[in-house]
């Protein structure tokens, strides 16, 4: 009984195109749903979907026999998603399995699995972290996933085996290897681009001297802080530090031993922040931290406990070992009327005071305001801290 090979033709255009879109879903689901069960199962629902498209457009045999391409799915589903996304892809295979039925419906089903699983043991065995990303690593796959359906094929249609084998097992197992290489390399790919603009975009965020956020990276961070505290009506204290005499450092002992002062600075502001705290290097020496669910009282005590660590801290600088004082100005605001750059103002303010009262202290900018009125922040004071 033979099959035209104009049928499988057809077939594999219409996948290489489920193909493209398959890639394109890949990628959005890496971009817009953070590593986790949720991005799995996402992956497991785009391949089931594929699969399930495969086996639609298969060609069926009048014992029941679905022939297609849905084992390019199976295959890469655990290898691009792991168990979890083989998982649900064999689940969804398995269901539009049972609603075409036919006489070879179980022997499908089993097909849908073994491959799943054959698959995802493979992936895990070849390549590191399970994740095949080589043009072999693929080829070898798709060999494996044509094994299992044409085990079942043969002893479904042993009288017909040699028209099967020319007409069916040939086209399908050239499909099966070409779909599995090139989608294989299409999603390895959309994987390390998206991976490399991440490590550049995580790179554009933060300061390349001392590891923290940068100042762009402080700014859209404090939307979502300043939000969540105008929602519960908490408070949000920003810390703006300074480093005294750092040009008079570099003047003596040269850029790249300030460089490093900076970097031991940043360092020893970081062991006293709490997990929700954020820290940026916001321009020369000046760093500033934003502590949402903190009051100026609080925010006080950290400040001064930075401003005690720094001055205990002795740093070694060209063969030499020397101190440094930080000047911190500290302000609070919440309700309404809250938003980062009223309070970078304040609390810069506050440190223009510690500087010209004297330097290595910490000012407070008292706001006064009127939460049950409604009304809005007045220009803050200064007092020192005691």
């Amino acid at each position: 009984m033979p099959i035209p090979f104009e049928e499988f033709l057809f077939a594999l255009v219409n996948n290489l195109g489920v193909f493209a879109l398959l890639t394109m879903g890949y990628g959005s689901l890496l971009q817009y749903l953070s590593r986790g069960p949720l991005r799995f199962a996402g992956i497991g629902c785009l391949f089931g979907a594929g699969a399930s498209f495969a086996m639609v457009g298969g060609v069926h045999f009048p014992n029941g026999n679905i022939v297609d391409a849905r084992g390019v799915m199976l295959a890469l589903s655990g290898a691009f998603g792991g168990p979890i996304a083989a998982a649900v892809t064999a689940l969804i295979a398995t269901f539009v399995r049972l609603l075409l039925g036919g006489g070879s419906m179980l022997q499908g089903i089993a097909l849908i699995w073994i491959t799943a699983i054959t698959s995802l043991v493979f992936a895990r065995i070849v390549a590191p972290g399970g994740r095949p990303s080589k043009t072999h690593h693929f080829f070898h796959l798709g060999l494996l996933a044509c094994l299992p359906a044409s085990v079942l094929l043969c002893n479904a249609l042993a009288a017909d085996l040699p028209q099967i084998a020319l007409y069916v097992l040939l086209p399908l197992g050239v499909a099966k290897v070409f779909g599995v290489v090139v989608l294989g390399r299409f999603l390895s790919s959309a994987r390390e681009f998206l991976i490399a603009t991440q490590a550049l975009e995580r790179q554009a965020m933060l300061d390349p001297l001392t590891g923290l956020p940068n100042r762009r990276s402080l700014e859209r961070n404090s939307t979502a802080i300043i939000d969540k505290a105008r929602r519960r009506d908490e408070c949000v204290a920003a810390l703006v530090i300074d480093i005294d005499h750092f040009k008079r450092m570099n003047d003596r002992y040269g850029h790249d031993a300030g460089d490093e002062v900076l970097k031991q600075v940043a360092a020893t502001i970081v062991t006293h922040l709490r997990a929700g705290d954020a820290a940026a290097r916001y321009g020369g020496e000046e760093i500033v931290v934003l502590l949402p669910r903190t009051a100026l009282a609080e925010a006080s005590r950290v400040a001064e406990r930075i401003r005690e660590a720094i001055g205990r801290k002795v740093f070694a600088v060209n063969g030499d070992s020397c101190s440094v004082t930080v000047s911190i100005g500290v302000a609070d605001h919440r309700g309404e009327a809250l938003n980062f750059k009223s309070l970078f103002k304040a609390a810069d303010e506050a440190l223009y005071q510690a500087k010209d009262g004297g330097r290595d202290r910490v000012v407070l900018a008292e706001a006064a305001r009127d939460a049950g009125a409604g009304l809005p922040v007045e220009r803050a004071t200064l007092a020192a801290a005691s």
